[in-house]
């Protein structure tokens, strides 16, 4: 496919991601419910919570407080949280969602980036406060491949995790993904944080195993 093709591909995905992060539906804001029952919602970011400076800081302290479990790692601020939002809402091809309790605040967030017809990655999943039903994050992350294979009809998904990462694996497994293989990956120290890049194997006691997981889109395997 020429550069123009995907570009002319993608053109549609981006129209109904701009949409989304605009309040243009896409079933979102969304009811999460189990067995009927209301137990939180999820919501697109949007330019709004550029100005919360509640939720900058909320969102600032989960990222912090989970710092490890991620492949670039520092000390997150306000501001470089208040431009991380910027810069997710200005890419056309990543997506974040808020995930809320019952009560409208939110606990958690999740995302996607490299969004294209062919596949996405499942991103920036995280859990930030212990508070409301134990199965959010994983009716929100459903609630997110759904969208991502229904709507945009992407055709694969993938994430990776750290291999010691029980949880993510454990949540990512429940919703269908397969662990597909494992790579090593070692930590760069840049100033004073640190970034994890892939090598071929385990080199020193830097090196941390990193699980890769993919998932094909259900209807197109039922329709091939």
């Amino acid at each position: 496919m020429s550069r123009e093709d995907a570009s002319s591909e993608n053109a549609p995905l981006a129209r109904r991601i701009a949409e989304l992060k605009t309040g243009g539906g896409a079933g979102f804001p969304r009811e999460l419910a189990i067995r009927g029952k209301a137990v939180g919602t999820m919501r697109s970011v949007g330019s709004a919570d550029l100005h919360d400076d509640r939720l900058i800081t909320q969102l600032k302290q989960w990222r912090n407080q989970h710092s490890l479990s991620f492949f670039t790692q520092f000390e997150a601020t306000a501001e470089g949280t208040r431009q991380w939002l910027a810069d997710i809402l200005d890419c056309a091809d990543r997506v974040l969602f808020l995930v809320c309790d019952a009560s409208g605040g939110a606990v958690g967030q999740c995302g996607a980036r490299n969004i294209a017809p062919d596949t996405a990655a499942c991103d920036a999943i995280l859990r930030g406060e212990e508070r409301g039903h134990p199965f959010l994050m994983t009716l929100a992350e459903r609630a997110l491949m759904e969208w991502l294979f229904n709507t945009l009809d992407v055709r694969h998904l993938h994430t990776q995790v750290f291999a010691d990462n029980f949880a993510a694996i454990r949540l990512f497994r429940s919703l269908g993904m397969t662990v597909t293989r494992m790579d090593w990956f070692k930590r760069i120290a840049e100033g004073k944080g640190a970034r994890y890049v892939p090598v071929g194997g385990e080199t020193s006691s830097d090196c941390r195993k990193v699980a890769w997981l993919e998932m094909e889109n259900p209807s197109r395997q039922v329709g091939s």
